[in-house]
């Protein structure tokens, strides 16, 4: 091919927007910028969506295994909830068996002095 030939077929790759002429002011570069930024917005979006629901369902499989645990160390209930709870929960438990212990006693010892 001579170097006719050749100029001849790149303005018809050009023509035709095949190939383009980074040196031609006719090519408009902005409307391929915004395609692919709106693109590259999209796909991040969706990866932020995939990437909440997995730790979504991490959380809750975590969850699950930590129940587990805590279900074969006798730690939790069988509602599910933490048999050794929080301090302010314990008390009222507390005051409850120290008189359930305390009614008991008495009723023992009672029992003890009438049968005598």
């Amino acid at each position: 091919m001579e170097v006719a030939d050749v100029k001849l077929l790149e303005e018809l790759l050009i023509k035709e927007g095949i190939i383009y002429d980074p040196y031609s002011a006719e090519i408009d570069f902005e409307p391929a910028y915004e395609d692919l930024t709106s693109r590259t917005i999209t796909m991040l979006q969706q990866t932020v969506e995939e990437l909440s629901s997995t730790v979504d369902k991490l959380k809750r499989e975590n969850k699950a295994l930590k129940d587990i645990v805590m279900l074969g160390t006798d730690k939790l209930n069988v509602r599910g909830e933490d048999v050794e709870g929080d301090y302010y929960e314990k008390v009222p438990g507390l005051f409850s068996s120290l008189y359930s212990w305390v009614f008991r006693s008495m009723t023992t010892l009672l029992l003890k002095m009438v049968v005598k």
